[in-house]
């Protein structure tokens, strides 16, 4: 059986020690289409690159991230304290539209956006919740 695919987004300039566990923890069980690498140039900046992304523009970058959700079994949200910036809530909304569930472990700091993911108790109940092909879990 192949592996589920995931993509991870969220607030990567926060809790970057935390961001590389997820990250490992992800790639030990799952196929990650995006990112592809997060080992980024410049925690500093507001729309963090890799290396293999540093001639990229950022609206190239963007649109490579919605076409990972879109062929995603399933999205996996990093908001370390509940905190998520623009992008991650923009993406969230792309999931939205396009009926794609979005999962995570933390209670967002924003309540409109907590009603658009899905919290279950932790990464690792996230490789049964995609088995059981994206039926909701109680917590």
């Amino acid at each position: 059986m192949s592996r589920k695919k995931i993509t991870l987004i969220g607030t990567f300039r926060q809790n970057p020690d935390t961001l590389k566990q997820v990250f490992n923890a992800l790639e030990t069980d799952f196929e990650i289409l995006s990112p592809k690498s997060i080992e980024f140039i410049d925690l500093n900046v507001d729309f963090v690159k890799a290396g293999h992304e540093a001639s990229d523009d950022t609206h190239t970058i963007q649109q490579r991230v919605l076409g990972a959700i879109t062929q995603s079994d399933g999205v996996w949200l990093f908001a370390p304290n509940g905190h998520i910036g623009l992008s991650a809530a923009f993406e969230i909304g792309y999931c939205q539209s396009i009926g794609k569930k979005v999962y995570t472990d933390t209670i967002l700091n924003d309540e409109m956006l907590n009603t658009m993911v899905e919290k279950i108790p932790s990464l690792d109940r996230l490789k049964t919740v995609l088995t059981d092909n994206n039926l909701s879990v109680s917590v």
